[in-house]
């Protein structure tokens, strides 16, 4: 709510660092106050700055400034800043100093003044009398036009006042305008106190404290080793003290009451499990008779599955007529199963060979096409080879034939050679520039074309790609298939090798015969396990008779001990119950007999509860008789007895209706002389006990509201005025009643007089107390003889008469039982013992059976699975043919296609090389053009020479050499001979060259290719790579003839003629015919060997049944046997059983091992009762239950554990009461502990809202980049939530009541702390920006922060940090809609941080969370001072005398300088204040 405005120092701070009278400004260099009432002819207030820089030089008193500074917000001599030397304050004040600190603080809002200061002097003004001589006072006012920061009375004519004095004065100024509001304080807790009522938060000094420590140090009071040190520290700074002390209160209140709770919990968690192990017990007990019963069924169950074996027999004899029928169809599928294989393998026999046909013909086609392009290619070489000729031809005659011309016209020969130059000029250019064109023409068409092959070209690569993939994967699978092969017949000849088969040939047979002898060994075994089970059901018999005998045993010991426990706990409860006092004091007498006195001992207990009940209710109604005069005695010590209440209710009855009115006692109150008040009582008794009214005429109207009321006094009760007493008096009328005739009985004094209504009060009070003691006694008293007469009619209630008796003869008899069991276990044991030796017997010859059963059967396994695995290779040697035939096939084509895309990417590299050469010579021919003789023009209209430009460009060299000779002399004439005759030559060399090569010659100088030099012999490296192109395609298509030739002669002739539909149309659909042939006769042979299959399964299923019908017939035999020949051996009536002789024999096993299974069940049972009975035993003794005094885990301990079962009902019921009695003392404790935990739980919610709150509150303003709108500081953490959280606060609760009751010390602080620790069990991940140049989104552990930032950084993050917290706090004092949370003074900070970017950061942020910074510097530096608002410099002329040797002073400095005094060691402060215009501040921004 305030900001720092001014600050005065006076005559304080030591001999180097003096502050005579200093004023540092810090107004009106921020922005306007916006809640002002602004008044015509006075400045537009504004807010003290935002920033400011306190500069002065290094030594000359910055950190002095910060200490007195601080000395007023945070008093006290060990808050000094910097040190921890209490007497730092003491060398501030010197001996004749009256030191003033002075802080002039503006509102944020409304910009009223408000002044803080301290006043410090010496008791007989001498320091060395002790530190406690130095008198510090503090006080605050709102200062006016009058007494401000500037005016206040420090001194008096040139002389400092006193503190004493400077109190009085100010107190003087104080009573005459209290507008000041001032107050005093001398005692540090006061004045703290003091500013927190002002809205200044003291305790963001002390944080201030440790940031100022040192110069530039404030990042250390930030650094935190953890990020848990961080949580803690923050909610240190923001938890309310109250809140944190009242919680430890409660801790403390309560701890001995919950310290109580684990021994309740642990007897409850006693009880509990108590029941939880003995109603199992008891059901136990109900499910081993059970399990006794269920074993007779078992028997009639395996009888019955025999009968069904017996109709199964029967029932396959019938059957396997009909599987021979069907082996015979079976065989017939064989027979038409191999025809149809054999037509296959033909049909793709004849398609391979007209395929292959088709293939030669194909590639006798393409060798026939490769010659044709062969012979095309070798003209055009030889066309080109002809050129030279045609070329010197066409010179020739176009030079002779110029020659001729000049010649002819030898008279105008100048004009003449000029005119033919220009001609020939014209034509060579026209033939150039339409050469140029064909050349860009041809070009396009080859770039067409060009595209055209290269996606042939793409697509050939493709196939060509495909099919080397299908040949490597063919390969491949060959290979693979190949392997696998290669591994089953090793596994074959290692198996022929290790004698498990004879011969490979035989291997399905060695393999079946192994598998009926495994059959013949399991028939054996079965028999030999049926006679173990009837053994082992023996063994289970006796063991059962035994488990019974036992059991008999265990339970007549078990009752035996339950008769003694029983007969003990009713003798030792009568015993305890009739050693009660006040069953002795009812009966008179000290012998007790419950057995016979129990109904009158509950008679008297019933008529004593009667008699103290009437004495309660007597005394009750005592108390509520006098509590309405002690209640109002205890409103108003000093009031009166209160009258009739239905005196009372005219009163307010009057009253209520605007009638002044009073009691006759009140009157009489009034009255001072005891004599006339008790006269008028005497006289008067109906006016004193009645109602006066005031005034007279109010009188009819009284009695009017009191007839028209509903309710009326159920006594008398007299109406009068005030003037009766005195008319009557007056009169001296005397309406007393005659003594003969009766009398008024004299009322209580204390109606009327009140030193008679204090005594009153006092017997009345009296009389409540004496009461009230013996109603809590007679309390006391009825609840003791309640319980005693529960207890006593629970006690019959458990013992009725005859009861202790009838259990001692329970007991003799309980004894005699367990004698005759234990004869009974020895008899069972001696039989058991003979059917153990017979068992054992019996399982030893099955052990060495079932061995031997298992080396065969896995013999058998492996030569089943050996077996299987011969049949599959025969499938992958098929498979690996076809394989290997499309690889070979594959292979073919993929060289094919190589070949094919080898001479499309010689075709494009041809194209592409022409296209550039026809590119290049059209450019060529263009500057050939540009560069022809000047004048010459040509018109695209023009005709084109029929000439080839050769012959062009060599007639336009010799027209400009004739033009240049201008005149026709011997010379000329002999060189038109020579012309002529190299023409005639040159006719006669062409004539000699066949014709269809001239015509072509002829053709190819005429196109592009042949307009010049380059051209021609690019067109001739063309002519001839695609000669041998030709030739390696004819090469290529005649070897793959030849190889195709070669392979249709080594085929076979087919056996079977192929119709015309048949037939393949060309090799791709040969192809195509041949693998689906190939297919089909896969199938055929699959079917074949499908069909063979079908036929050994359909013989195995045969020689199975009979073999199932000899199993079903062994284990008939079996039974029968068991049963002694007893079984009937036919079954009418039962259906058969369905299953295979494997699972008749599982049942039989499973009906057979039912009956023994249910009598193990019984005995199983039984241990399962004596497993629970031990648990118990062994749950009772547990270590953890040792203190616990419960009876019945005694008895537990001391019941044998065979008779534990029989107690387990009873028990349980009488632990019941007892649980239930625990919970409610449980739930007493609990509700306390939950008072506290919801106190905890909601200080913990609190704590994680101000965590959350600080990372809302460090969200960064606007302006700052990519941290525009991001939060500072991150404080990740995941909260639990529900039960989970009270469980881990109820943990923290419990460590802290343990923590009290042993050191008996109050941390509230603490308790929350671990606390909200235990809230985030996977604990706090505190993360903050790092502050660089360019303000990268990137952050940093706090606990990483010392080792990552740089000091600069550091220093600004513990910045930011601080400005977070004060916003928070002052968030919690309601302050964030002001939007100011107080003052940062900082010692020297730019000395670290210097950086621009760090200093805008630290002031965008504390503008935004309206923090005001203050930092001292010795340093001056423009660049990082330019930012702040305002900047006050310090000058220290001790420091400025020192300089006077280094600087050079300019003249307006040094007249100061000269007229300083001379150096004495002591020093004065004086400011200059320098305001940054704002422009240039929004510049710095």
């Amino acid at each position: 709510m305030y900001e720092l405005s001014k600050v005065r120092l006076y005559s304080v701070g030591p001999s180097g660092a003096r502050y005579e009278d200093v004023i540092i400004d810090l107004s009106g260099a921020g922005d306007p106050v916006p809640d002002q009432q602004l008044q015509l002819g006075r400045p537009e207030l504004r807010r003290p700055s935002p920033a400011s820089i306190l500069f002065l030089e290094n030594g000359g008193g910055k950190s002095v400034l910060i200490k007195l500074i601080f000395s007023v917000m945070l008093p006290g001599r060990r808050h000094v800043v910097g040190t921890s030397n209490t007497k730092v304050l003491e060398n501030f004040v010197g001996r004749h100093d009256v030191a003033h600190v002075v802080l002039e603080w503006m509102h944020t809002r409304t910009g009223r003044l408000l002044l803080t200061g301290k006043v410090s002097d010496w008791r007989g003004r001498s320091p060395q009398s002790g530190e406690e001589n130095l008198v510090d006072l503090w006080y605050s006012l709102r200062p006016n036009d009058l007494v401000n920061i500037a005016t206040l009375p420090f001194a008096d004519d040139g002389h400092n006042l006193v503190a004493s004095d400077f109190r009085s004065r100010l107190d003087d100024l104080a009573d005459e305008d209290p507008v000041l509001d001032l107050e005093w304080a001398d005692k540090h807790a006061r004045w703290s106190a003091w500013l927190v009522k002002l809205g200044l938060d003291s305790e963001l000094f002390r944080f201030q404290r440790a940031m100022n420590a040192g110069e530039g140090e404030a990042a250390d009071a930030f650094t935190f080793a953890t990020d848990e040190a961080f949580v803690d520290f923050l909610l240190k700074s923001v938890l309310p003290a109250d809140e944190l002390g009242d919680l430890a209160e409660s801790i403390a209140v309560h701890a001995r009451t919950l310290a109580t709770r684990a021994d309740l919990e642990l007897e409850s968690t006693f009880v509990t499990d108590a029941i939880a192990h003995l109603e199992p017990l008891d059901q136990q007990r109900s499910v081993t008779e059970q399990a006794v019963g269920e074993a007779a069924g078992a028997v009639s169950d395996l009888d019955g599955l025999v009968a069904r074996l017996v109709a199964r027999v029967d029932h396959e004899n019938g059957l396997l007529e009909h599987r021979e029928k069907h082996i015979e169809e079976v065989a017939e599928g064989v027979a038409a199963a191999e025809s149809a294989r054999n037509r296959a393998v033909g049909i793709h026999a004849a398609l391979d060979h007209h395929t292959a046909r088709l293939r030669r013909d194909a590639a006798h086609a393409e060798q026939q096409a490769a010659a044709d392009a062969k012979g095309k290619a070798e003209h055009v070489v030889h066309s080109w080879a002809a050129t030279p000729a045609l070329l010197d031809l066409e010179k020739s005659s176009g030079l002779a034939a110029a020659l001729r011309e000049v010649v002819g016209q030898r008279q105008d020969a100048a004009r003449v050679a000029l005119s033919a130059r220009d001609a020939r000029s014209r034509e060579l250019a026209r033939a150039l520039l339409s050469t140029a064109d064909r050349a860009d023409t041809e070009a396009s068409q080859e770039e067409s074309e060009l595209a055209e092959v290269r996606r042939t070209t793409e697509d050939a690569e493709q196939t060509w790609q495909a099919a080397v993939q299908e040949t490597a994967q063919a390969n491949v699978l060959a290979a693979h298939l190949q392997e696998r092969i290669a591994g089953v017949d090793a596994e074959v000849a290692q198996a022929v090798r290790a004698s498990l088969i004879t011969s490979p040939a035989t291997l399905a047979e060695d393999s079946a015969s192994l598998a009926e002898s495994v059959r013949a060994d399991m028939a054996a075994i079965t028999e030999t396990e049926l006679l173990l089970e009837t053994r082992r059901a023996e063994v289970d018999e006796a063991k059962a008779g035994l488990a019974q005998a036992r059991e008999a045993r265990i339970a007549a010991q078990s009752h035996y001990a339950g008769a003694q426990a029983e007969l003990r706990r009713a003798e030792d409860a009568t015993e305890v119950l009739a050693r009660e006092p006040r069953l002795v004091e009812l009966l008179d007498t000290a012998d007790v007999l419950l057995e016979y006195d129990a109904d009158t001992l509950l008679d008297q207990l019933a008529h004593a509860q009667s008699d103290i009940d009437a004495q309660r209710t007597e005394m009750k109604v005592g108390n509520a008789a006098d509590e309405p005069a002690l209640l109002v005695w205890q409103a108003d010590p000093e009031a009166l007895l209160s009258p009739h209440q239905e005196v009372i209710r005219i009163r307010d009855l009057l009253d209520s209706e605007g009638i002044a009115c009073g009691t006759g006692w009140d009157y009489l109150a009034d009255r001072t002389d005891e004599t006339i008040r008790a006269d008028l009582v005497r006289r008067l008794p109906h006016l004193a006990g009645g109602v006066l009214v005031n005034k007279p005429e109010h009188l009819a109207r009284a009695r009017e509201i009191i007839d028209t009321c509903d309710s009326h006094p159920t006594g008398t009760v007299f109406v009068a005025t005030t003037r009766s007493f005195d008319v009557v008096v007056d009169a001296q009328i005397d309406l007393a009643i005659p003594a003969t005739a009766g009398f008024v009985a004299p009322p209580n004094a204390g109606l009327f007089d009140h030193t008679a209504a204090q005594a009153e009060y006092a017997r009345i009070a009296e009389r409540y107390a004496i009461r009230k003691a013996r109603l809590a006694e007679l309390d006391a008293l009825y609840s003791v003889d309640r319980a005693l007469a529960a207890r006593l009619a629970e006690w019959r209630r458990m013992f009725p008469p005859g009861t202790l008796g009838g259990l001692a003869e329970s007991v003799a008899t309980a004894e005699a039982a367990v004698q005759k069991a234990a004869a009974d276990v020895d008899d069972h044991e001696r039989a058991l013992e003979h059917a153990i030796v017979a068992r054992d017997g019996v399982q030893s010859a099955l052990s060495s059976k079932c061995r031997a059963l298992n080396t065969l059967k896995e013999r058998s396994r492996q030569l089943a699975e050996l077996a299987s695995r011969g049949r599959e290779a025969e499938g992958w040697r098929r498979d690996a043919v076809q394989a290997r035939d499309q690889a070979v096939a594959s292979e073919q084509r993929a060289a094919r296609l190589l070949g094919m895309v080898n001479l499309l990417r010689r075709d494009i590299e041809d194209r592409q090389r022409r296209a550039d050469g026809q590119r290049a010579l059209a450019e060529r021919i263009r500057e050939e053009a540009r560069d022809l003789p000047t004048g010459t023009t040509v018109d695209s209209r023009d005709p084109i020479p029929a000439e080839p430009v050769a012959v062009l460009r060599a007639v336009l060299g010799q027209a400009q050499r004739v033009y240049e000779k201008a005149e026709v002399g011997d010379d000329q004439l002999k060189e038109l001979t020579q012309a002529e005759n190299r023409a005639k030559d040159a006719l006669q060399l062409w004539e000699k060259t066949p014709a269809e090569v001239r015509d072509t010659a002829r053709v190819l100088l005429a196109s592009t290719n042949g307009a010049d030099g380059a051209a021609r012999a690019a067109a001739i490296g063309h002519a001839d790579n695609a000669l041998r192109a030709a030739a390696h395609r004819h090469t290529r298509a005649a070897e793959e003839t030849t190889r195709l030739d070669e392979r249709l002669r080594q085929l076979p002739r087919p056996a079977v003629a192929l119709s015309q539909p048949d037939q393949p149309r060309d090799v791709a659909h040969g192809e195509q015919l041949t693998a689906a042939a190939v297919t089909a006769a896969a199938d055929a042979k699959a079917e074949h060997e499908e069909r063979i299959a079908q036929l050994a399964v359909a013989r195995k299923d045969a020689e199975r049944a009979r073999a199932t019908v000899e199993s079903f017939k062994t284990i008939i035999d079996m039974h029968r046997a068991a049963r002694d020949d007893q079984f009937p051996a036919e079954a009418t009536g039962v259906e058969p059983f369905p299953g295979d002789a494997g699972l008749a024999g599982d049942q039989y096993r499973d009906h057979q091992r039912a009956a023994v299974k249910k009598q193990k069940a019984a005995a199983e049972a039984q241990r399962g009762l004596d497993a629970l009975a031990e648990r118990l035993r062994q749950f009772a003794a547990e270590t953890r239950f040792a203190r616990l005094t419960v009876p019945i885990r005694t008895l537990i301990s001391e019941v044998a554990i065979s008779a534990l079962a029989g107690y387990a009902a009873e028990w349980v019921r009488q632990l019941r009461p007892r649980l239930r009695s625990l919970s409610d003392d449980l739930a007493q404790v609990d509700r306390h502990r939950t008072i506290i935990l919801e106190r905890l739980t909601a200080i913990v919610d609190s704590a994680l809202r101000k965590l959350r709150a600080a990372q809302r509150l460090s969200k960064l303003p606007e302006g700052l980049g990519e941290w525009t709108g991001l939060e500072f500081l991150h404080i990740g953490g995941t909260p639990v939530e529900g039960e989970l959280l009270a469980h881990q606060l109820g943990g923290v609760l419990d460590d802290a009541v343990e923590r009290y009751i042993a050191t008996e010390k109050r941390d509230g602080l603490g308790v929350v702390q671990r606390a909200v620790r235990a809230a985030v069990p996977k604990g706090f991940k505190v993360t903050m920006l790092k502050p660089d140049a360019v303000l990268r989104a990137e952050r940093v552990r706090i606990s990483a922060v010392r080792d990552v930032f740089s000091g600069g950084q550091h220093l600004t993050a513990a910045i930011i940090l601080y400005c977070t917290l004060a916003a928070l706090r002052a968030n919690d004092l309601g302050k964030t809609r002001r939007h100011h949370s107080g003052v940062l003074f900082l010692d020297n900070p730019i000395g670290r941080a210097s950086a621009t970017y760090l200093l805008d950061l630290q002031r965008g942020v504390a503008a935004a969370l309206g923090v005001q910074l203050i930092y001292t510097t010795g340093l001056y530096e423009e660049e990082a001072l330019a930012g702040f608002p305002l900047i006050v410099r310090l000058r220290n002329d001790a420091d400025l005398r020192a300089g006077r040797k280094y600087l050079s002073v300019d003249e307006r400095i040094m007249p100061y300088l000269e007229g300083l005094a001379s150096p004495d060691d002591t020093g004065v402060v004086t400011p200059t204040r320098i305001l940054i215009p704002e422009r240039r501040r929004g510049d710095t921004y």
